[in-house]
């Protein structure tokens, strides 16, 4: 009959390199010692008579740090953990060799957290050993199986990036699913990587001395989504590449952007291009991140990000090439509806389904017209998106809005919720909610005046122009069959009118948080 292993003794309570021991013996002894995973903890202060450490073992029982048996550290002036090793001929088992040191700093020098701060002292896990003898006194078994769960943790990622991770790359890049390159920023030579890999701890093991040294790493999962993580201390300049990456996706998605270069470097994220995160905080360029929730997996092909990065990173240091005097902006004219007229329209809104997003009645107003960017003598770097030719000054602008606006009375405005109806409106990316107005509801006054708008302003968007109030939109990282799905319930039996006195200029401002601000430039009363 083969000898089965039930017990475990201790001369006192589990210090740090005694649980590590019984962790080896557990994870690595199974052969060697059977049913040692399903062992129990006892504390002896002694053993019985007539007893040794090796005629217990012949009997299931393994004695730790007693007696003066193979495993006493105190007779043989090694420490617990690095004997089992030994015994169980792992001792060079590269993932664990920082719990081995670990094991011995704390034993022979006291040092298992070496910080002498108390909050690091009292929460690192030699701390958290003591508390735990402390709140158990009693119950061995429970300190050692709290404890074993984090060391298993540890040893798993350490596995992974000694083990795991060098193995799949080397067999991504014999199958082409990897490559490794050079570029140069400024004074910098970054090392790249690019590479198709659903292990979450591949980035970090490339970016880390012991991997790869990478100082940037660009993962695509096989759910399609991209990340690109950078080492910090190395202080890559991401900025050229948000601009790209947002500029293509744009481009692929169909969709018209209202930025400049600059804007599009913005950290944050954008509305038109909610797929790209740039965070600045971590110097990295997210597509959905770790857990993507909500967010599409980019459109760009894996091959062009690869150009992208090529090129993006290789871009000088960008700066706006601005006259520090030269007022630049970006305007659109409108009508701002009063607020108490904006808010009993909300008021007519029942239904709000989830991922829609409601637009506050103080930001409720009627596009005439979009400008893009004007400003003194400035010459806009532009994206290969849209073309940027250079912008008339804002007082050409302003004095075509009078030329043509003189020519109008005050109007009515009739909001009908007969008239309400959802899609593609210009200026949102996603599904937007809206009141269309018809021409006998003043619609035909507005298309005139935009009309003679596009006949003597210098430069504007062009777009399709249809009257319209636009009070929701769905959220962009919602999914799209939710998108499609979503209703909002209204009352379609009242109708609101209201009397359009005054036109107003209005400049968008963007804040470094990512915050869109309207600011009225001027007014305009007809």
């Amino acid at each position: 009959m083969n000898l089965l292993f039930q017990k475990i003794i201790l001369p006192t309570r589990p210090q740090p390199d005694t649980i590590l021991g019984i962790f080896l013996l557990k994870n690595f002894g199974r052969e060697k010692y059977p049913g040692i995973e399903k062992i129990k903890i006892e504390i002896w202060q002694e053993l019985p008579r007539n007893e040794t450490p090796g005629s217990l073992e012949k009997k299931g029982v393994l004695v730790l740090d007693l007696g003066g048996g193979k495993f006493d550290h105190h007779q043989k002036g090694k420490t617990l953990s690095k004997l089992v090793a030994e015994d169980l001929e792992i001792l060079d088992n590269p993932a664990l060799q920082k719990l081995l040191i670990y094991g011995e700093r704390d034993d022979k020098y006291g040092l298992g957290t070496i910080s002498s701060d108390p909050i690091d002292k009292a929460l690192g896990l030699s701390g958290l050993i003591a508390s735990l003898n402390k709140v158990f006194p009693e119950n061995p078994e429970k300190v050692i199986e709290t404890v074993l769960p984090l060391i298993e943790a540890h040893y798993l990622e350490e596995r992974k990036k000694t083990e795991e991770l060098p193995k799949e790359f080397e067999e991504k890049l014999k199958e082409g699913k990897a490559e490794v390159f050079e570029v140069k920023q400024g004074e910098k030579k970054l090392k790249v990587v690019v590479l198709e890999s659903d292990n979450l701890s591949m980035a970090g093991w490339l970016r880390a001395t012991a991997g790869q040294k990478a100082d940037v790493v660009c993962q695509k999962v096989s759910s399609g989504y991209v990340n690109i993580l950078t080492k910090p201390l190395k202080k890559v300049d991401l900025r050229w590449l948000a601009a790209y990456l947002r500029n293509e996706e744009a481009k692929l998605r169909d969709r018209k952007l209202r930025y400049l270069t600059f804007d599009l470097m913005e950290p944050g994220k954008i509305p038109e291009v909610p797929e790209w995160y740039y965070d600045r905080a971590t110097n990295s360029i997210l597509n959905g991140g770790p857990s993507p929730k909500g967010i599409l997996p980019t459109a760009i092909p894996l091959e062009k990000i690869k150009e992208i990065l090529k090129e993006a990173l290789s871009q000088e240091t960008p700066t706006r090439k601005v006259p520090l005097k030269a007022k630049v902006g970006q305007y659109f004219l409108e009508i701002r509806l009063p607020i108490e007229i904006a808010k009993a329209i909300k008021k007519m809104l029942m239904g709000l389904p989830a991922g829609i997003k409601i637009h506050l009645p103080e930001n409720y107003h009627i596009t005439l017209i979009y400008f893009g960017t004007i400003g003194e003598d400035y010459n806009p770097p532009t994206t290969s998106s849209h073309s940027l030719r250079e912008r008339a000054p804002l007082s050409k602008t302003i004095e075509a809005i009078k030329n043509v606006l003189r020519d109008f009375k005050p109007f009515e405005i009739i909001i009908d919720g007969r008239n309400f109806k959802s899609g593609k409106v210009p200026g949102y990316p996603t599904r937007a909610f809206y009141f269309e107005i018809k021409d006998e509801e003043g619609g035909e006054i507005l298309k005139e005046m935009r009309k003679n708008l596009e006949k003597e302003v210098p430069h504007f968007q062009r777009e399709e122009f249809f009257p319209h109030l636009t009070v929701a939109t769905a959220l962009p990282q919602i999914e799209e069959k939710v998108i499609r799905e979503a209703e909002i319930k209204i009352d379609r039996a009242k109708k609101i009118k209201f009397l359009v006195e005054k036109i107003r200029l209005t400049e968008i401002l963007r804040k470094p948080s990512g915050e869109t601000v309207y600011k009225t430039k001027t007014q305009f009363y007809l």
